[in-house]
């Protein structure tokens, strides 16, 4: 007895998909999931680091905080931003970090990964503190749990 059920096509949908097409797709999806799909194949990682192509991805943010001083200007002391990324959009960063809630001085310890870490002192004195992490480009924030062992 014959089935009268059409056959499958026995092609691969991913593989039908042209370059310009993959490239748009990919160009919607975060930094950190674009690196993963570097994984998928050879084919994709070659289409992610094709220079032509790496232009319409999204970039990660290169660079380093620093300060100045200046004895002649208020305030004396600034926060700035090297952004040192490949050539693009550059991100919006502000160093001074205004979206922090207001502290009478912010001291920027250290940097891992885009988190600065901070710590914010209540007071003039600089008697009372909290620590800060935060993201400078998604401007979000938060205070972690105080340590068990301080």
């Amino acid at each position: 007895m014959e089935e009268n059920s059409p056959k499958k096509l026995q092609t691969d949908p991913p593989a039908s998909l042209t370059d310009d097409l993959i490239v748009e797709i990919l160009s919607r999806l975060p930094v950190r999931l674009i690196h993963r799909c570097r994984c998928v194949s050879k084919t994709w990682r070659d289409l992610i680091s094709h220079p032509d192509h790496r232009k319409k991805l999204p970039q990660t943010l290169a660079g380093f905080f620093y300060g100045s001083y200046h004895s002649d200007r208020v305030p004396r002391f600034a926060r700035h931003f090297a952004d040192v990324s490949a050539a693009g959009p550059h991100l919006p960063v502000d160093a001074s970090l205004p979206f922090l809630p207001k502290y009478s001085n912010v001291d920027q310890l250290d940097t891992c990964n885009g988190l600065v870490l901070c710590r914010c002192y209540k007071t003039p004195s600089e008697d009372e503190f909290d620590y800060i992490v935060c993201n400078p480009v998604t401007r979000r924030w938060l205070e972690p749990a105080p340590s068990p062992y301080a």
